[in-house]
């Protein structure tokens, strides 16, 4: 099994360009994470996914995407599948400063809010 954004897949043996192609991601608005290294968009062909692999895949969202977001009960569930209950509850207490808000700051700024 390969852990991709938290969930268990059935990936392994598959290049990641490969497992890329079977999502819904635009492959020039993302950003590839495999085992706490930045995986380059000209190596998605030749990288092969294996058993034990944590991939973490980024997609970068403009203006138009913003409805695509998850809502906050969608990020909170997120969360605490990943982390468990009592640290998200410590997350929730906590607050956040987000400084220089242009471009992609702003998109931050509106994501960090619907996370609570």
């Amino acid at each position: 099994m390969v852990t991709i954004n938290g969930s268990p897949q059935n990936a392994a043996g598959q290049t990641l360009a490969d497992y890329l192609a079977t999502t819904d991601y635009d492959p020039t608005r993302i950003a590839v994470e495999r085992n706490g290294d930045i995986v380059p968009k000209d190596q998605y062909g030749q990288t092969l996914l294996a058993d034990g692999d944590v991939v973490e895949v980024v997609s970068f969202v403009g203006e138009a995407d913003m409805e695509r977001l998850p809502t906050k009960a969608q990020w909170q569930a997120t969360l605490e599948s990943r982390h468990g209950k009592v640290l998200q509850e410590k997350f929730s207490q906590a607050t956040v400063a987000v400084c220089g808000l242009g471009g992609l700051g702003s998109h931050i700024a509106v994501a960090l809010a619907r996370a609570g």
